[in-house]
């Protein structure tokens, strides 16, 4: 057999629930329901990242850390940050090669796997184990989310959902700092990760497939008992082992089980190392499971899915990203621009740059397509992002610091509660900006919010020492809001104005297979915005403070009899440190100014408004292949090309705009209204007859059918249709080189055992007896004549001398059928010995 080569087909994107986008408010595909329990998994994870704020301290006690040494707490803050940063791409990038469901509830499994180690956790290693793990889980869940309302809904529908997901992630901001208090209040700040299993779990099941979602299992599968047991055992021996209940590790009889085998370290505790071995037994048992079983994992497709998301660009991606938030975020605002390992953490990252960019253009499915990013609006986008993510950060860091240094020096609570008033505008803005862009262009709705947020900023930049106490006076009456409190939710409602059409532009300016890595390098660009933003505006507020100290006179001049208690002094260093947040609140203004991203002009706007006609971008075969493939992935449909396409494709024929997909079961309608309404194209037709769906569009004509078997009437040339099996469905065809399927890997099945070989060879043969085979419909013969003249193939002795006693039959009256009942298969059908690469007849594609 030759060697095998790359497959023609590639992964791509997940398109669309149906034949019609469900709009907010009115779900007819389920597009509603998931993005409800979406959002809730979102401000789950949100409101985690904020929680820390308040328990930080507690967490710090309970592992050996004292308040006087915060710096060594820093890697719970930046473990969290590296988890929920550094996979974003690949999260992405898996949610458009394996679907955005398994990629959601994989998410949540490792968050909520996150907080059981970090409840547990007695030592700094395991709480920054946990956190990053929550960080890992957590941050895949906002660009899945942003995907999952692309595919559902229309660019022009797209506005206010995408506005919903924004508030909802802002939303976290808010109530997680007061979600954590009140537990801390009521109990430990264990009990605040703790709570999130069960609402993990309720938001799992929520996941579930709805009507015309992904297909059930088959009902002759049975269950997987063993790998139940393995993975059960394995969950209840580590959580054991995490928890040391005092019950069992106190006891002289199960106490050996907490002592390490190997030094001090608790991982090596018998309990431990049991769980270990009962989890690495259940995944080998899911690789190895028999064909019966319905596992309770797919793990088999690991290898697959690894190969189609460029792990390889993944690592060094990663590591790109890891090194960027370590160095920036382990500096301490009020003195560094960069933590101390900064310089040789960026020049590993440069390094890292450097090896990425070279394997991403040398790969023909990168993880990163730089060529779909080139277009204004996609890299527009992101660029925007970045500078929202810098001018956010000086929010959430400055304003706080401008209130503890005027207002509350005693009460570091009082000073982030007036932070509240910005982020309480975010959500609000964010669902109207969602409204707006509906109405308008996406560029117009950004525009006003960069605006309202620059002058905002603006207007930060003037506040004196005393603004926070000011209060608005109307008639003599001063109202409980000043103007300070106006000034920044206007802010806040500026950024999230911004937020809806930022995605909405990024979305509209790739194709759908990129949908997933689009919104998580969003996500990304605004972190990395953030912690380079907050070190860049820092750098500036420092030189600006540094330059007001140096001015300012020694206590002991200032008061000479009391050097100690100087309010003169006080005053100056407060006015240094308000000269240094001016400084910082103008640049985040001059990040505003940033101008957001052009739309594409093959991209629609957010509302119907007039504009001017555009020219439509033609589809080509292999975006059209991709969309079968995720569409079928997404929706758990077993499918397989098959016929005239396959058989020229493998002869490099040329390409086809007639593709024919089978579908074993129940999924074709759904398979092919996704394909439609991600094209754009008309709602598929469908002919009950014949178990056939067809779509088309831009020239093609794709048609997918069930699987069947076929019994044929004496009195009718048409057979009566069944729902059969793929093999069923091969065998039954005319010749065995249009009864090859090919998977959306690229592999072939040829189940018949003579296709490929005959495809070769250039013969023309039936599946079965050819007698049987033209018996049943005549005008195959016909068919095998066209194939002959041109394909310039021959025909097989048996298939000849079946044409000729078929022809001598047929001058007489039309012979009675014999094939009133399904055609027995022959036993030696298979699908395991059957599947051939499909570089033994090389595709065009392979050829390059």
């Amino acid at each position: 057999m030759a060697r095998p080569s790359r497959s023609p087909l590639r992964p791509t994107e997940a398109r669309s629930e149906g034949p019609a986008a469900p709009p907010v408010g009115g779900d007819t595909g389920g597009g509603v329901r998931r993005l409800v329990v979406a959002c809730a998994a979102v401000l789950l994870a949100a409101a985690d990242t904020y929680v820390v704020v308040l328990a930080l301290p507690s967490i710090m006690r309970d592992v050996g850390i004292g308040l006087d040494q915060l710096q060594e707490a820093a890697p719970i803050v930046s473990g969290f940050l590296c988890g929920y940063v550094v996979v974003l791409p690949l999260l992405g990038r898996l949610s458009d090669v394996y679907g955005r469901r398994p990629v959601l509830l994989g998410c949540l499994g490792v968050f909520a796997l996150g907080s059981v180690v970090t409840a547990s956790a007695h030592a700094l290693g395991v709480v920054v184990a946990g956190r990053t793990l929550q960080g890992l889980g957590g941050g895949g869940l906002v660009p899945v989310t942003l995907a999952l309302v692309a595919d559902t809904w229309p660019p022009e529908r797209r506005g206010l959902p995408l506005g919903v997901v924004g508030a909802v992630q802002e939303l976290g901001s808010v109530i997680g700092p007061l979600y954590g208090a009140a537990i801390v209040a009521v109990s430990t700040w264990r009990t605040i990760f703790w709570v999130n299993l069960p609402v993990a779990f309720v938001l799992g099941a929520g996941f579930r497939p709805g009507p015309g979602g992904p297909a059930r299992p088959r009902r002759d599968a049975r269950i997987d008992v063993p790998g139940g047991l393995l993975l059960g055992g394995g969950a209840a021996a580590g959580l054991l082992a995490l928890l040391e209940p005092d019950a069992l590790a106190g006891s002289d009889t199960f106490g050996q089980l907490y002592s390490p085998v190997l030094g001090s370290s608790a991982l090596t505790t018998p309990l431990a190392l049991a769980a270990v071995a009962l989890l690495a037994g259940f995944a080998a048992w899911e690789l190895a499971a028999p064909l019966g079983v319905r596992p309770l994992l797919p793990l088999r497709r690991a290898p697959e899915v690894l190969r189609a998301a460029d792990w390889p660009g993944a690592v060094l991606l990663g590591a790109v990203l890891g090194c960027v938030i370590v160095a920036f975020a382990g500096a301490d605002p009020s003195r560094q621009v960069v933590g101390d390992g900064a310089p040789a953490l960026l020049t590993a990252a440069a390094v890292a740059a450097v090896l990425f960019t070279a394997l991403e253009l040398r790969r023909a499915d990168p993880l990163v397509p730089f060529g779909a990013l080139r277009r204004p609006a996609a890299f527009g986008a992101l660029l925007v992002n970045l500078f929202v993510g810098a001018a956010l950060m000086a929010a959430l860091i400055d304003v706080p610091i401008f209130a503890r240094a005027t207002r509350y020096p005693d009460s570091q609570l009082q000073a982030a509660l007036v932070l509240v008033r910005f982020l309480a505008a975010v959500p609000v803005g964010a669902v109207l900006g969602g409204l707006i862009c509906e109405r308008l262009s996406h560029r117009v709705t950004a525009a006003l919010g960069m605006v309202l947020s620059a002058a905002a900023f603006l207007l930060l930049g003037t506040w004196s020492a005393g603004t926070l106490g000011d209060h608005i006076a109307i008639g003599g009456w001063h109202t409980p809001v000043g103007g300070s409190d106006l000034e920044l939710a206007l802010g806040g409602l500026g950024f999230g104005l911004a937020i809806a059409p930022v995605n909405a532009a990024v979305l509209g300016a790739v194709r759908g297979s990129l949908h997933g890595l689009a919104s998580a390098l969003v996500v990304v660009a605004r972190m990395v915005g953030m912690l380079v933003g907050l070190a860049a505006l820092t750098a500036v507020g420092l030189r600006r403070f540094y330059a007001s100290s140096a001015r300012i006179p020694s206590p002991i001049q200032l008061c000479p009899q009391t050097p100690a208690h100087c309010p003169a002094y006080d005053s100056l260093a407060t006015a240094a440190v308000v000269d240094e947040l001016h400084a910082i609140f103008v640049g985040a203004a001059l990040s505003c100014g940033v101008p957001p991203a052009r739309r594409p002009p093959d991209s629609p706007r957010c509302s119907p408004v007039a504009e001017p006609r555009v020219v439509r971008r033609r589809v080509d075969t292999e975006e059209v292949l991709d969309a079968l493939r995720t569409a079928a992935a997404a929706l758990g449909v077993e499918a397989y090309l098959v016929g005239g396409f396959v058989r020229d494709r493998l002869l490099g024929r040329g390409i086809s705009k007639d593709i024919d997909a089978l579908v074993v079961g129940d999924g074709a309608v759904e398979l092919l209204a996704r394909v439609a309404r991600g094209f754009g194209w008309s709602r598929p037709q469908q002919f009950e007859r014949f178990g056939t769906v067809q779509i088309r569009g831009d020239d093609f004509v794709v048609e997918a059918v069930r699987a069947r078997r076929e019994r044929y009437n004496p009195d009718s040339r048409k057979p009566d249709v069944e729902p059969g099996t793929l093999e069923e469905d091969i065998w039954r065809r005319d010749f065995t080189v249009n009864a090859l399927a090919q998977d959306f890997q690229g592999r072939v099945l040829d189940l018949t055992g003579r296709g490929v070989d005959d495809l070769l060879a250039g013969v023309l043969r039936t599946p079965l007896d050819p007698a049987d085979t033209f018996d049943e419909d005549p005008l195959r013969m016909f068919r095998g004549a066209r194939f002959v003249a041109q394909l310039h193939f021959r025909l097989a002795p048996g298939v000849v001398e079946a044409m000729r006693r078929r022809r001598s039959a047929s001058s007489g009256s039309v012979t009675s059928s014999p094939a009133s009942s399904p055609r027995r298969i022959p036993a030696t059908a298979s699908r395991s010995s059957t599947t051939v690469a499909c570089s033994r007849s090389p595709s065009p594609r392979s050829r390059r």
